[in-house]
């Protein structure tokens, strides 16, 4: 019997020896270095992944230099504790309150604010989405040679003092700072503030994270070149503040008007520029469908007789427009008019026409005032 027991005590020991060695990147582990205590994983491969970085004394830091070995194995990862969208932190533990939507807390963010610098070293290949959300813009990094994917999430909230991309990358480069591809070609978004963002000649287009802005709110005037021809650039263009835009004219497809991007081909509103509330349409443009805005806030927007089609006009960017004037006695083809609560301007005489016209969206229950002025 004791000798069945003791293989039976051996046995078990085996099996929670071989449990623990397989399940070891399960348990979080930490290890202090200088003024920065660093919570992190092994995984499977065992690489390490480090979840969280906590700041002991902010007294004292200036720099965080993240390790390129932990337990003698190598930090390929820095991610945080929670990554789905809804409860996300950073590398920092910083959050976005659910009440206010302002990123706490407080400490952690006075915190980081004293870091100046962040090292990344040359074993790291990957970041998570929210690792360096919330934090404070001009700080500098670096970007080994190894991380070759989401480096744009890097520049998703914040904007740095330097960014600097290694020679031996060979998908990043950053270009009168801006993020590009190795080629050239593909322009992500900007890495520091630019009050005049000119895109590079060589780009021929922008991949941006969610098709959002590609620029920050510092930049108020931008060029854009003529290889410059992908569609759909509106959403990439938008912005809650004015901005001057020049094209080259060589671009074969996209032009200024009034100051408003727009497509050359079809006459197509690209993005709509105005300086106050009232935007009005510039009469080179035919055609209206998900319009989108460098502007503080439209509240008017006039529509020339030029336009003879509407589609889908209160999209994304129009969402705050609260009245329409239309310039033209005949209405121009409504292909699809989702409005509810808003005031339609039409000339005198024409109500009865504008309502006919718009007598097929009756079945949208919506509440449209039709004026005459």
């Amino acid at each position: 019997m004791k000798k069945t027991g003791r293989i039976l005590t051996l046995i078990l020991l085996c099996i929670i020896g071989i449990s623990v060695g397989n399940n070891r990147h399960i348990f979080a582990k930490s290890k202090k270095i200088g003024s920065f205590q660093f919570i992190y994983k092994i995984d499977a491969n065992s690489k390490v992944r480090i979840q969280k970085v906590k700041i002991c004394n902010a007294k004292r830091i200036t720099k965080l230099v993240i390790p390129s070995k932990l337990d003698g194995k190598p930090v390929y990862k820095l991610c945080s504790e929670q990554e789905e969208p809804v409860g996300a932190d950073n590398l920092f533990g910083i959050y976005v309150d659910d009440e206010n939507s302002n990123f706490v807390p407080q400490k952690i963010i006075k915190q980081t604010a004293k870091i100046k610098k962040i090292v990344l070293p040359d074993t790291i290949v990957d970041i998570s989405e929210y690792c360096f959300m919330g934090l404070q813009d001009g700080k500098s990094i670096n970007i080994p040679k190894g991380l070759r994917k989401n480096v744009e999430y890097i520049c998703k909230d914040v904007k740095w003092r330097k960014f600097n991309v290694s020679g031996k990358n060979k998908k990043y480069k950053v270009q009168n700072g801006v993020l590009l591809s190795k080629n050239g070609k593909t322009m992500y978004t900007t890495v520091r503030p630019l009050k005049k963002l000119s895109i590079p000649k060589s780009v021929t287009k922008i991949e941006n994270l969610y098709g959002s802005c590609c620029y920050s709110k510092d930049t108020v005037e931008i060029y854009i070149p003529k290889t410059l021809t992908q569609d759909d650039i509106g959403c990439l263009f938008a912005s809650d503040h004015y901005v001057k835009f020049n094209i080259s004219p060589k671009n074969k497809k996209y032009g200024v008007a009034n100051g408003c991007i727009y497509n050359k081909k079809n006459k197509h509103l690209v993005v709509g520029v105005t300086k106050n509330d009232t935007f009005v349409v510039p009469k080179e443009i035919k055609y209206l469908n998900r319009v989108h805005f460098a502007a503080k806030r439209v509240k008017k927007m006039v529509i020339p007789a030029s336009v003879k089609e509407v589609a889908n006009v209160n999209a994304t960017g129009e969402y705050h427009v609260k009245e329409y004037c239309f310039l033209s006695k005949k209405p121009p083809v409504l292909s699809r008019f989702e409005m509810s609560s808003q005031t339609f301007c039409v000339p005198k005489g024409t109500k009865q026409t504008y309502k006919k016209a718009m007598e097929k969206f009756k079945k949208y229950d919506l509440d449209l005032k039709i004026v005459e002025k």
